[in-house]
């Protein structure tokens, strides 16, 4: 009987001294992370804009094996989600849409002859696609946009953006 427990013991000190040693890629990267996004887009191919900063909070989520979900919420209000496959230190983002807006100063004649400085705001329904390298508690993704106006006929493509995410 003493060398029943002895064997159990043994077995349970092992598992337990084993478990953060053991324990999957996919776990030490679940959990809550701010994030930042910056970057700029070309509208209609010719102007360079840049994006405004985003920021807000992004929460990964186990699905399986070496899937999981992004669920990102931006300190605007707005709210996005993807999956991405973990691959080594990389996450490979499966792509998603979002809304980018774009605010922007232009100027225009008045009848008089004069400058009007005026704001101009425009929404475009954008597909994302990249993918993120994992540094212990930070994840840098490098992001491509490609986005049309929601209200017109214009375009903006992006491929440096970049999401830097800090584990809270």
């Amino acid at each position: 009987m003493k060398a029943i427990n002895a064997i159990v013991y043994s077995i349970l000190f092992f598992l337990v001294a084993c478990l953060p040693a053991c324990e999957s890629p996919v776990q030490t990267i679940i959990g809550e992370y701010s994030f930042q996004v910056s970057g700029q887009v070309t509208k209609d191919g010719t102007q360079d804009m840049v994006l405004p900063n985003e920021t807000g909070t992004m929460e990964i989520i186990h699905l399986d094996a070496s899937n999981v979900l992004l669920t990102f919420s931006t300190t605007d209000g707005s709210a996005y989600t993807t999956q991405a496959v973990l691959n080594g230190n990389q996450l490979e983002l499966h792509p998603f849409s979002r809304t980018v807006v774009i605010t922007y100063k232009t100027k225009e004649s008045d009848i008089l002859g004069g400058l009007i400085e005026l704001t101009e705001t425009e929404y475009y329904n954008t597909s994302v696609y990249g993918s993120g390298t994992i540094y212990d508690k930070t994840i840098v993704f490098d992001l491509r946009y490609f986005g049309e106006e929601l209200n017109g006929n214009k375009t903006i493509t992006g491929n440096k953006i970049i999401l830097l995410a800090n584990k809270k």
